[in-house]
């Protein structure tokens, strides 16, 4: 079952660029193609096949033209020629026109088109759309390494393999706890999204001839054009930033306040991080422990700081709730156990006081998505 709103999102981010080929790259487009062998999600392992090592080089070259302008570009009643020499001097790479679609006389250069383009790529698109009015439908592919501007039909002739780790997409998926499912059902969402974010027409299990896909294991495998992969591989990309983390990073401190704090300073201090750091600071409150756990999403977890006669345990519970976890926090001491239990939600910070006595315990809990940087930290205990 797919989510609506991630699969509308990662569609209106992720469409093939359309654009066109030269001249200088006629031969390789009247080559016969090498077709691969036909295969579909169900399939099984056939023999080794190798990636076309230019495919790197070729992917590249496209991604210059996703790097923005400094700032939009507005072109007004522009010659196609005009917008594709703009396009082509931020990217730093000549675009070239099959010759062979739009002949010999250059009346494609006069076509007039506006537009407003933050990037080169969405420049090349607005050409190619002005173009296809006139000609038959283009769309910008890199042949022997040149960006070409060339008709749709002749995709098949430009396809290449190449292999993409799931890895990453399915983990994050599992750790999405608002659906219950398998690796193989999640393969299929993503090759869902893939058949109808990218060039919906051009796949084979939906009728075209251009892009045939298969799924072993964590590995999709690709059949298509350099413009295609380029597109899946920004669109895998977003896939992977829109899921959450498979695990979590939980800051915690635990302070214990002055019987003489201010009291206005200990609203200040419940009330953001930094009347924390003020409180602190003027000797309001000691901070007693500031534990950091990384622990797997939706999962308990717990840890201990301190000695036997003096310690912090924190204990982290999911829920009911998709985003929210109970947090307890217990202060262990010779004169007594102080505790509380704070609900958690991922990037709102939480803080809560606890007294009893003469003693009171300032509580804050802060949860993220892991990141880079958190690699390496010991991990919570389950």
């Amino acid at each position: 079952m797919k989510p609506p709103s991630l699969r509308s999102a990662l569609l209106a981010i992720c469409c093939v660029a359309a654009t066109e080929v030269a001249p200088a790259a006629r031969a390789a487009l009247l080559e016969p193609p090498v077709e691969p062998p036909v295969a579909t999600p169900t399939a099984t392992p056939v023999e080794p096949m190798r990636e076309d090592p230019a495919l790197a080089a070729d992917l590249a070259i496209l991604a210059r033209f996703d790097v923005p302008f400094p700032e939009t570009k507005s072109f007004r009643e522009a010659t196609a020629r005009e917008v594709i020499d703009a396009a082509a001097k931020a990217a730093g790479h000549a675009v070239e026109i099959d010759g062979q679609i739009v002949g010999d006389s250059g009346g494609w250069e006069l076509i007039q088109l506006s537009c407003d383009a933050r990037t080169p790529r969405q420049a090349l698109d607005a050409v190619a759309r002005a173009i296809s009015t006139s000609y038959r439908r283009m769309e910008l592919e890199v042949v022997a390494g040149i960006p070409v501007f060339s008709e749709y039909s002749r995709a098949t002739r430009l396809v290449a393999l190449k292999r993409y780790d799931l890895q990453a997409i399915l983990s994050r998926m599992a750790a999405d706890r608002s659906e219950d499912t398998t690796d193989d059902e999640r393969a299929v969402t993503i090759t869902d999204l893939l058949t109808e974010g990218v060039d919906p027409e051009g796949w084979v299990d939906l009728g075209g001839n251009i892009s045939r896909f298969r799924v072993i294991g964590r590995t999709l495998i690709v059949w298509t054009t350099p413009s295609r992969h380029h597109a899946i591989k920004r669109l895998l990309e977003e896939l992977e930033r829109a899921l959450p983390s498979p695990t979590q990073v939980w800051r915690i401190r635990v302070a214990e306040i002055a019987a003489e704090a201010n009291p206005e300073a200990i609203e200040a201090a419940l009330g953001s991080a930094a009347g924390l750091d003020a409180l602190l600071a003027a000797n309001g409150a000691s901070l007693v422990a500031a534990p950091k756990l990384v622990a797997l999403r939706g999962k308990e977890a717990s840890i201990a700081v301190g000695s036997d006669d003096e310690a912090v345990d924190v204990r982290i519970s999911p829920t009911e709730a998709r985003d929210a976890s109970l947090v307890e926090v217990r202060r262990r001491t010779n004169a007594g156990n102080l505790a509380v239990t704070l609900r958690a939600v991922e990037r709102v910070r939480g803080a809560g006081i606890v007294s009893a006595g003469n003693r009171s315990l300032l509580v804050e809990v802060l949860c993220e998505e892991e990141k880079a940087e958190s690699a390496g930290q010991p991990a919570a205990r389950p």
